[in-house]
Order: structure tokens, then C-alpha cells, then sequence
């Protein structure tokens, strides 16, 4: 078709260059801008001067307009809004880092979105400038973007050649589809256009295609259904669509205007213009406006020529789809039946008739010329290729389009796949894995990718980088290896590929593949397994070695998973909630067991709201974080039924957020050490982009109850700011009452799983027992303080006190007399004296298990040792024990883990071959068992049935038996021989004299240790040298003292200590006598018993073996190894005749190995009395602790002495 010229009196606007227009809605005015700095307000319908502003910003490429304002965006990255009337500057909306290219209005005029050369695209609502929504998928600058007309879509033209299109009617927006192949690429400044420009109907959108056709693209599955072809020579520069529809308008580089038909997709008009970039349509008048790179603004009035107007008058067209396209409309579902299929052509009802057609009743008619007239252009008379009417002015089957989608079913919404820690495309760039360990990240290459893995410790770790041809898109990092996978594509399946940190074969790394038609939804990587979801639902688990271990369906469709050790949580799409979303289900198995702790349990997420994240702590639980910002974690998880997620931090609630001046989110890495490790975000940013974020620390607040307001109570009245600030500790206190709380069951449940690294489960929960109580105690003062009102509340917080020793109720009672609160201190009394007797009656019932009642019943005694143990005996009688009366003032309440279940401890260094008399019942003593059979000792391993069938000891209990098996035969050459390494702890430390020569230093560690106990000697005026320094073993106890139990930053000691007291063997007159020679052939001392003469005296022998060793020392003492204990004298000066007595304290840590050694000197009688204060001076200046309790003796008698003699009645007697 020729074009036509036309002759139309521009009207100057601007300087040339980027011209840009836009009408109000009501058509009255059209508002122009351009390179310079002046804008233009035309009125329609009056030839005067326009309006003219001039603000002093040039470049302006961006403009909307409403009835009483316009909205324009320019080159300096500014979006200002102005008044119409006045045409002032009302106020700044965005600020944006480079020029803004583009903007588009919503239907409503509430939002504005600004398209830039940021990759960012930016929606501000225009009466509040502080609410922003961001569109952050694009990977590079974008060139344009649209509202559709119902305002639940945009589109963004990216200069990447893809169209993103997001859903915007929900809180945050959700890209919906990425098309590509309908655009070109193209700078952002060219003039050339790839925008999408919605049909008013909404149900699709043209965009100019690179062969320069018109592509039509349906809202209802975003494909390519139709095009507008060969209507242009050259770049097309604009598109406008008529307002009912029914036209479209073109222009090009060519210097055509084009008009189309939008039914038929033909050119009606062509009309010869140059230089058009921008065009729109009159919203009433048959008028097209547009703007020309010269700087001119035409009015072509009468547009459409009078053969086609009717086309113009006519109502709202449909969009032009293909016949047979779906008939979705903004994302709704056509109609479907009850089994949920959809109607096609041969499920669809027929209408009712006659099987006879109607031409053989009626018969044929005579001069039918078509009775009916398409008068309105309405589409009456259409026939299609069988001469039939179409259906096209005829209602569906079932009513209006609009009245059927009334009654339909929204399509559910389900959450989207996702891999934890990994990040979208940002530019080129994106991270596929982010914790502590490191970060894995990638650069899109076009061709390929290239990987780069980093670590945080890199003395542990190297990095590494290589070319990825496979284009992974998944990775798991941690101490093991590095996982990675991608999606089939190009005709190969997925792949997973692992690549081991350390190996000690050739080949380290391996890959495997996937069937075909699986692709992958999510990976996890733990030190034990591999797993895998996929598209299929399967989660497959393999070992780190590539071996298959398991695989299975998951029941509901896969989102996400997550690993820890033998353990497997995975995440799916479960049964759709009240709001439309499908409810997340999570289940976790341990594959190595083959057990199931939760199946298909519900992920606790509000409405609405998102799954951000899901994984293990450094400990083993189960976290998730969600959109709203709260992080919880599950408690209970390894029983099930019993597992319930629990909040530990709500991000909104922080401190650093209270002023509401910072606007930040977090992105989660991982809870480790009590702490929650994430990176901050701030300006609106959902993900961590580059340069690398720091990590940020936060620790755990449950949201219990909001800060008190300031200066106001709950009656409305003004408090005191002692008010406001008691009331604040409250709430911090009751926080971690509660924090404490959940802690301790998390680790309560992990020690009775057995998954408590170190052996040191049962000492981590009694340490996590004090620290809820010593809270307890703080809110119980400030009740106490508060008043006598309060007693009810005080009392019921000592009942929840988890002590059972009792120390903790002695200090509620001293806090309450403190506040002279008497009615509560019996109350607590009396609370003690009822926890006293519920355990001491526990204990008789399990000892009346083991009592034959056949026996006659013997006389009782009790022996207090040491208030905490009750001796239960009859010295004359041969029988065993039979039951008797306790007396509650000599015994001390225990601690076992659990009120309700005797913890049996055991002594390994003692003889269980014969029975006893004697009937120990505290949970540190041991244990007896006898039934009526043979007699048999069950010492610290609880109820026996006879089959064998109790609980094994602990495993620490085991290596310090064996400990002290092998330090009890090496006590009397320990100064000669050095103790074997595998009873000594890494770290063992050597302490001289402390109490009585503080001054020498500690030495810690193996090889000092020895080194520095070789040497002990000389403080006493022996020599090492000789190697004949040997010890007399007067006596060993084991005392159980965990009120003197401390901890430090390298051991955590246990509640024992060994106590050996030792002289140096036997002298002369001639020499010193323990100046003896070693004799490997001696057998070991049994534990307890004294070895006196257990070795031979050779004077003479000894004498010859030590002048020469003493040729250099004066007064038998070796110059120079004494002055590395101070002095060329020794420590203590001793006569001939005398012998040195000392101490040695052992100390063990959590794996039963020596962790300290203390040696002290004991110049005193034999008896226990001096050496309890010795002890209790030692444990005072070693820093350890202080002896408990309101005892006014020196010091505490032993609770066990562990040694043991058999009387002549074959009994066993505790020495």
C-alpha cells in the first residue's frame, strides 16, 4: 500500500533531540518535555501559547500525567512530581543512580514505576514516597516498562533482549515469566523501541520483534500467539494502541506512520512523517498526537479516515489471539469440570435439536440475500470457510466471560523451588552458596561460566576456580567438599558433580547423572550424604563417594532440602490454606537408620508469607527463617508427633530497628555458637550482591513482650523511670528464663539421642540447669523487693527451679529473709522438705525391688559420710541388706538429670567380685543389686533383670577407669618414669606448690609437663639426674566434689579428684634414701593398699650411683636444676633422717584423661584433716573454685574412699 502524504503544522516545543508527550486522562491537556529545560502544557482546542516551566533540568526522557498532575524523570536520576494547574514542583519521589529512561502509571494512579540504567527497577507510590517496591531480576539496564491496564502486571524491557514480566498485586512482587526471543537487544538510549504495550483489553501485549514485525504475546501462558507483519522498512520507534482497541498506530525510522487493523492484523492507512519517536492517541477525539526528534509536537486531527471510523466508535475490542488460544485472562483458569479436565471441543455440551437438519423441514429459501445486516459493525454476518456464521457474537454456553469467572476456582499458588544460600542473577553474577565455611560464586560467560569458590579459613583450606561448561546453577559447601549440580540441557541430563577438599587417592572428584526428564529442584550436602530432590518428587540420597544409598517419592512436591550428619529434612508443597497459597510440609528421616522423626508435618509460616530459608545449626537443629523476618527453630524434632518451631529472633523487633530510622532486611547464613550469622541488606534489597557482604552477628531474643513505654503505665498515669527501667529487667530476665529454657531441652534431647560431641552432654546440661536458676533467682528478688503481695508468684517461680541438691532453695530461702519475707522462707521450706522425701522414697521403692522379704529384718545403722551419702548396713549380720528407716536431717538432696530415674554412676578402679553388706544409695556411690539367686554386685550399671539388659556406661566413665588403673601402677616411679601419652589430655598442666610457693609458674602441655615433673625433685634436695627418685603410696582417695567442679577455656573438668598421699621411701645415714634404683620386675600396688616395702634397699649402690652425679653440686642438691625452681637451695631443707611428704591432686577431663596435676607438700600427722585444707587451699589458689555450703569445718570429708579389704567374713570393707 502507497503511503500518503499529508501536510500538518507542527507546533515548536523544544530544542531537538528526545522528545517525549503525554495526555491526561479526561484529554484536556497534553504535557510535553525534551532536551532543554523548559516543559509545555498544550491545552486541546485552543491555538494560544502554551503553558510554559522551566526548572532548570535538562534531558527529560520519562513522563505520565494524571488530571491534576504530571510526573516527570530525566537524565540526573530524579523523579519529581508537579502540580497541573500551577505547574510548580510539588515534591521528589525516587532518586536514582543513573538516567531514567522510562515511566509508567498504574490504572489507579497510586504508583509510578521508573525504569533507569540501574538493574534495579523501582515502584513508588506517589502519596508516599517511603513505600517502595523494587524488580531486581533483570541482569541489565532496562529500556522500558509498563502497567497493564488492571494494574496486577508489568512488563520490563530489558536491553538484554528478554521481557520480565512481574505480578504486582501482592505485597512484594513476584516475576512471573522471563520471555525471550520477542525483543531485540538494544542500548537503552536508542531510539528505537522494544517496549510492551498492553491491549486495553489486557489480555495481551505487542512488541516489535528484531525482523521488525509486530509480535502479539497472551497474558495467559505468555507466548507468541499472533503478529502484526511487514509494516515497516526500518526501526520502529512507537507503538499506541487506539483506546477501545480496535487500531494500532506505528511509526518508524522508515518516516511512515502506520495504521493497523487489530482483528484482521492488515494496514488500513499509511501516512509519510519523519522523524516520529513518540506517539498517542487522543483518549476520546480521533485525534494522534506525536512528537518528532526535531523538537515538534503534531496534532493529527481525524487520524483515522472516515471509511474506517466506525472501527474507532465501536466498544472495547478483543485482543487478537489465535482461535484456538486459551482464553485465560490475567493469570485465571478457564473452566473445568469436576474431575478438573478442561472442556474441550469433544467434552463441550451440544446445544439441543432434531437429528434431521433444518433445511429438509423448512426447505430451502428463496432469494436469501442475508437478512441480517451488521449495521454497528458488531460481526453479525461473519462466515467462516464453510460458509457458516461464526459463534462470535454468541454467549457462551454458560453466560458472559465475566459472569463465568464469578464462580470459578483460583488456580492455588504454590511456593517455588529454591536452594538455601543461593542467590538469583544480579548482571552477570550470582552466589550459589553462602555459609561459614565460604561463598561459591559464578560469572555468566555467555559461552560458559566460570566458578570460584573462596574460604574463610584458608590455612585450613585452598581455593580454587575453574571453567564450569555444565553451567551449574546449585552448590553446598561445608568441611568435607563441595557440591554442585545443573539442569539438563542441549540433550544432556542433569548432573551433580563432587569435589572432595582432602583425598588420599588419585582420583578425587566424581560425577553422575540423572535420568532423563528429571531436573533438579534442590541439593544438600552433608558429612556423611549427598541428597537430592528433583522435578519427579524423588529424593535420592547418595554417599560422598558417589555410591546410590537411597531413594524414594517424596509426598508432596519438592521445594527445598536440608542435611545434617545421617539426617534428611525435606521441604514440599503440601494442601492449599485459606489464602490460596499451598501449606508447606516438611519431613525428616535419618537415612542410616532407617527412621522417620516427622512426616509430612507443617512448616509454621503465616499467611502470605515465604520460606527464606531452611537449615541445620552447628549443633544439629533444624532452623528456617521467613519473609516476615522471624527465625525459629524445632524443638522436639527427633520425636515423633512432638516437634513444634518456636521463634528465637524477630529481625523487625531488633534493638538497631527500634528508632525507625534504618530500613534493613537480613539474608540468613547459618546459627552457630547461640548466634544468628547473617549478612544486613539495606536500601530495599532482598539479596547480597558484590563486592562479598560482611557477616553480622546477632544473639537470640525470643519476642516475649514489647519494651514498656516511656513514661506511661497501663493506667494511663506517668511512672518513674526506676518504674521503667524494673520493668524492663523483668522482661529481659523472663526472656532468658525461657531462652535457657528451650536451650536446655534442645540439648536435653540431642544427649539422649547420643549426639553430644565431646562426652561432656551431661555436664553442658547441668551447667545450662544453674544458669535457668540462677535466673529464677534474679526474678525472685525482684518480686521479694516488690512486696509481700507478691509471695504467690515468688513461690511458684521457686517451684520451677531444676536443682535437686537443694543448694538453690537454701538461696531462695536467704533471698526471701533478705527481704524479711518469712511467710514465703517456710514456704520454701516446706517446698524442700517435699522434693526431700519424693526422692528419698523414689530410692527405697528401687531398693525394695533388690530386698529378699523372706529374710528376717536385721538392725540398721546410718554412717553420714559426707551429707550427701547415706550408709545403709549391718556389721554382724551374713545376710544381705534388708531395708530400714531414713533419717531425711543427715541427707543431702543428689542430683540426678531427672528426678523420676536413678542415674547409676560407676568406679571402675573398684573389685566386683564379692558381695557386700554395705548398701550405698546416692546417685555418686555405688549401687547393689542382689536377687536370690548366687549372689551378684551391680556397681553404677543400674537394674539388672538377669538377662543383661541395662544401660552400657558412659563412655567416659570407661577411659577414666582405665586412667586410673594405669596411673595407679605407675604412682611410686612417676618423678622417674613418665607417664604414658594416652592418659594425659593435650593440654595437661603441672601446678608446684601453689599454696605454699605461688610464685612458680604453671606449665602446660605434654612435653613440658614431663619435662617440669622430672625435675620436681629438686625442691626437696633430690636429683633427677640418677633416675632412682621413688615414692612411697601411703594412701589414694577418689573424691566426688561437684561443688568445687570449674571450668576454663581449654578442659572441662569432671566432678572427681584423685588424692594421693606419698613419701619418699625409707632413708639412712649414709644417703638420702630415696636414692634407690627402679626395678621394672616390682608388681603394681593395688589401689588403695601402701607399697612400703615393696622395694628393695640397696644403700651402698645407691650411694656409689649418686656422688658422682653430685660431683658438681654442693649439699647434695644439683645447682642448676634448682634455680629453675628459684634458688640454688632447695624449696624445703631436709634433715637426714627425714622424709619428704607430699600430695599429688589429679584432675580428669570430659574424656576421663589427666587434666591437672597438682603437687603439694603435707608436713603434718597421716590423718584427712590437714589434707582437706590443703585441698582446699590448692583448689582456692589455682582459681578453681571454693568449697560450698555453710559448714564452719576445715574442710570436706571424702564422699568414697576408694580402697578396698576383704575381712575374714569374705565381706568388703571400704577403707
Amino acid at each position: 500500500m502507497a503511503s500518503e502524504t499529508v501536510r500538518l503544522r507542527g507546533r515548536p516545543a523544544h530544542t531537538p533531540g528526545t522528545t517525549i508527550l503525554s495526555y491526561t486522562p479526561n484529554g484536556r491537556r497534553v504535557i510535553t518535555a525534551g532536551s532543554n529545560s523548559a516543559i509545555r502544557i498544550f491545552t486541546i482546542g485552543e491555538n494560544d501559547e502554551p503553558k510554559t516551566v522551566d526548572d532548570g533540568v535538562d534531558g527529560r526522557l520519562g513522563i505520565v500525567a494524571t488530571n491534576d498532575s504530571f510526573i516527570m524523570g530525566g537524565e540526573d536520576g530524579t523523579v519529581w512530581r508537579y502540580e497541573l494547574e500551577t505547574g510548580q514542583m510539588d515534591k521528589l519521589l525516587v532518586r536514582c543512580a543513573l538516567p531514567v529512561r522510562d515511566l509508567s502509571l498504574s490504572k489507579d494512579g497510586d504508583w509510578v514505576a521508573v525504569a533507569s540504567d540501574d538493574l534495579v527497577v523501582k515502584i513508588v507510590n506517589i502519596h508516599d514516597m517511603t513505600i517502595v517496591k523494587y524488580l531486581r531480576e533483570q541482569s541489565k539496564g532496562v529500556k522500558h516498562v509498563t502497567f497493564d491496564p488492571s494494574g496486577r502486571f508489568i512488563a520490563v524491557s530489558g536491553s538484554d533482549g528478554i521481557i520480565y514480566v512481574y505480578s504486582v498485586d501482592g505485597p512484594q512482587p513476584e516475576l512471573v515469566k522471563r520471555i525471550d526471543g520477542i525483543i531485540g537487544r538494544l542500548e537503552t538510549d536508542n531510539e528505537a523501541t522494544t517496549r510492551a504495550v498492553w491491549h486495553p483489553e489486557g489480555r495481551a501485549f505487542v512488541a516489535v520483534e528484531p525482523t521488525r514485525d509486530i509480535a502479539i504475546v497472551a497474558a495467559s501462558d505468555w507466548t507468541k500467539q499472533n503478529v502484526f507483519p511487514a509494516g515497516h522498512n526500518a526501526d520502529i520507534t512507537a507503538l499506541a494502541w487506539s483506546p477501545n482497541g480496535a487500531l494500532l498506530a506505528s511509526a518508524g525510522a522508515d518516516r511512515q506512520i502506520v495504521l493497523w487493523e487489530t482483528k484482521t492484523q492488515k494496514i488500513l492507512r499509511r501516512y509519510d512523517i519523519p522523524n516520529v519517536i513518540n506517539l498517542a492517541w487522543h483518549p476520546v477525539d480521533n485525534t494522534l498526537s506525536f512528537t518528532t526528534s526535531d523538537g515538534e509536537l503534531f496534532m493529527f486531527e481525524d487520524f483515522v479516515p472516515v471509511e474506517h471510523r466506525s472501527l474507532l466508535d465501536k466498544p472495547l475490542e478483543s485482543a487478537p489471539l489465535l482461535s484456538g488460544a486459551p482464553q485465560k485472562q490475567m493469570g485465571l483458569p478457564t473452566r473445568r469440570l469436576t474431575n478438573g479436565l478442561q472442556t474441550s471441543l469433544e467434552n463441550q455440551p451440544r446445544r439441543s435439536g432434531t437429528p434431521d437438519p433444518l433445511d429438509d423441514i423448512l426447505g430451502p429459501m428463496e432469494e436469501d440475500d442475508g437478512f441480517i445486516e451488521d449495521d454497528d459493525g458488531a460481526g453479525y454476518v461473519e462466515i467462516n470457510q464453510y460458509g457458516k456464521r461464526t459463534t462470535g457474537s454468541c454467549d457462551e454456553l454458560d453466560g458472559h466471560d465475566d459472569k463465568r469467572r464469578m464462580g470459578m476456582f483460583l488456580q492455588p499458588k504454590q511456593h517455588s523451588p529454591f536452594q538455601p544460600g543461593s542467590t538469583p542473577w544480579r548482571g552477570n553474577r550470582r552466589y550459589l552458596s553462602l555459609n561459614l565455611i565460604g561463598f561459591v560464586w559464578t560469572v555468566n560467560q555467555e559461552t560458559h561460566n566460570t566458578v570460584t569458590v573462596e574460604f574463610y579459613d584458608r590455612e585450613r583450606f585452598r581455593d580454587f576456580h575453574f571453567t564450569d561448561p555444565f553451567l551449574y546453577d546449585k552448590a553446598c559447601l561445608n568441611e568435607k567438599g563441595t557440591l554442585f549440580s545443573c539442569q539438563p540441557s542441549n540433550g544432556n541430563p542433569a548432573t551433580i558433580f563432587y569435589r572432595p577438599h582432602e583425598t588420599w587417592t588419585v582420583r578425587a572428584d566424581w560425577r553422575t547423572q540423572l535420568p532423563e526428564g528429571e531436573s533438579i529442584t534442590a541439593i544438600a550436602l552433608s558429612h556423611s550424604y549427598i541428597v537430592v530432590t528433583t522435578s519427579a518428587d524423588y529424593v535420592r540420597v547418595y554417599t560422598l563417594f558417589g555410591t546410590p544409598y537411597r531413594i524414594y517419592r517424596q509426598k508432596s512436591q519438592s521445594v527445598t532440602c536440608a542435611a545434617w550428619k545421617d539426617y534428611v529434612l525435606t521441604v514440599g508443597n503440601g494442601p492449599v490454606g485459606s489464602d490460596g497459597m499451598a501449606q508447606l510440609t516438611y519431613s525428616i528421616e535419618n537415612v542410616k537408620r532407617d527412621e522417620i522423626c516427622q512426616n509430612e508435618d507443617h512448616v509454621a509460616l503465616p499467611d502470605s508469607a515465604e520460606l527464606r530459608s531452611v537449615f541445620f545449626s552447628d549443633s544439629g537443629d533444624p532452623f528456617i527463617y521467613d519473609s516476615t523476618g522471624v527465625l525459629l527453630v524445632l524443638q522436639h524434632w527427633r520425636k515423633p508427633g512432638q516437634a513444634r518451631w518456636v521463634p528465637l529472633l524477630d529481625t523487625k523487633r531488633m534493638d538497631r530497628l527500634s528508632n525507625g530510622r534504618k530500613e534493613e532486611t537480613y539474608w540468613p547464613v547459618a546459627v552457630a555458637q547461640d548466634s544468628f550469622h547473617c549478612i544486613i541488606l539495606k536500601g530495599g534489597d532482598r539479596y547480597p550482591y558484590f563486592p562479598r557482604p560482611l557477616l553480622s552477628e546477632f544473639e537470640f531474643k525470643i519476642p516475649i513482650s514489647t519494651k514498656p513505654n516511656k513514661n506511661l503505665t497501663a493506667d494511663g498515669e506517668d511512672e518513674t523511670m526506676d518504674e521503667s527501667t524494673g520493668q524492663d529487667s523483668i522482661n529481659k530476665l523472663e526472656e532468658a528464663f525461657i531462652r535457657s529454657s528451650l536451650f536446655f531441652s534442645l540439648l536435653d534431647d540431642r544427649v539422649a539421642a547420643s549426639e553430644a560431641t565431646g562426652g561432656n552432654g551431661d555436664v553442658e546440661l547441668h551447667r545450662k540447669e544453674i544458669d535457668i536458676d540462677k535466673t529464677i533467682l534474679q526474678l525472685l528478688a525482684i518480686e521479694c523487693r516488690e512486696g509481700e503481695e507478691r509471695g504467690m508468684k515468688a513461690l511458684e517461680l521457686v517451684s520451677m527451679m531444676r536443682d535437686r541438691s537443694g543448694k538453690m532453695l537454701d538461696a531462695a530461702r536467704k533471698i526471701a529473709l533478705r527481704y524479711e519475707r518469712t511467710v514465703l522462707d517456710e514456704k520454701i521450706r516446706e517446698l524442700a522438705e517435699r522434693r526431700l522425701m519424693a526422692i528419698v522414697t523414689l530410692r527405697l521403692v528401687n531398693v525394695a525391688q533388690n530386698i529378699d522379704l523372706k529374710r528376717p529384718m536385721p538392725k540398721v545403722r546410718f554412717l553420714h559420710l559426707r551429707q550427701n551419702s547415706v550408709l545403709y548396713s549391718h556389721p554382724s549380720s551374713p545376710h544381705g541388706p534388708q531395708g530400714g528407716k531414713l533419717c531425711p536431717e543427715m541427707i543431702q538432696l543428689c542430683a540426678p538429670r531427672r528426678a523420676h530415674i536413678r542415674e547409676p554412676r560407676r568406679c571402675l578402679t573398684q573389685i566386683r567380685h564379692y558381695a557386700s553388706a554395705e548398701l550405698w544409695f546416692t546417685a555418686n556411690t555405688p549401687d547393689y543389686s542382689f536377687t536370690s539367686s548366687p549372689q551378684r554386685w551391680s556397681m553404677g550399671l543400674g537394674n539388672d533383670d538377669g538377662n543383661g539388659d541395662h544401660k552400657p556406661p558412659d563412655k567416659r566413665i570407661l577411659n577414666l577407669g582405665k586412667t586410673l588403673r594405669i596411673l595407679s601402677s605407675h604412682l611410686p616411679s612417676i618423678l622417674v618414669n613418665p607417664l604414658p601419652q594416652e592418659i594425659l589430655s593435650p593440654n595437661v598442666s603441672l601446678h608446684l606448690f601453689p599454696s605454699t610457693h605461688p610464685h612458680l609458674p604453671t606449665v602446660k602441655g605434654r612435653v613440658p609437663y614431663r619435662a617440669a615433673l622430672w625435675t620436681a625433685p629438686v625442691a626437696w634436695g633430690s636429683v633427677p639426674i640418677v633416675g632412682n627418685v621413688r615414692l612411697e603410696i601411703m594412701s589414694e582417695r577418689m573424691v566426688n566434689a561437684p561443688s568445687i567442679v570449674a571450668y576454663d577455656d581449654e578442659h572441662r573438668y569432671g566432678d572427681e579428684k584423685l588424692v594421693v598421699r606419698w613419701r619418699t621411701e625409707g632413708g639412712s645415714s649414709d644417703s638420702p634414701s630415696y636414692f634407690k634404683k627402679s626395678n621394672d620386675s616390682d608388681s603394681p600396688p593395688t589401689i588403695g593398699a601402701t607399697t612400703r616395702n615393696s622395694t628393695t634397699t640397696n644403700g651402698e649402690s645407691a650411694n656409689k650411683s649418686t656422688m658422682s652425679a653430685l660431683s658438681s653440686s654442693s649439699n647434695g642438691t644439683n645447682r642448676g636444676l634448682s634455680k629453675l625452681l628459684g634458688g640454688d637451695a632447695p624449696i624445703f631443707k631436709l634433715g637426714k633422717e627425714e622424709q619428704f611428704s607430699g600430695l599429688f591432686i589429679f584432675l580428669f577431663d570430659d574424656q576421663g584423661r589427666i587434666a591437672s596435676h597438682t603437687i603439694e607438700h603435707a608436713d603434718e600427722n597421716n590423718g584427712w584433716d590437714r589434707t582437706a585444707r590443703v585441698v582446699t587451699l590448692t583448689d582456692w589458689l589455682l582459681g578453681k573454685a571454693k568449697w560450698g555450703g555453710s559448714r564452719g569445718d576445715a574442710g570436706p570429708t571424702p564422699a568414697l574412699a576408694v580402697g578396698l579389704e576383704l575381712s575374714q567374713r569374705n565381706q568388703m570393707m571400704f577403707k
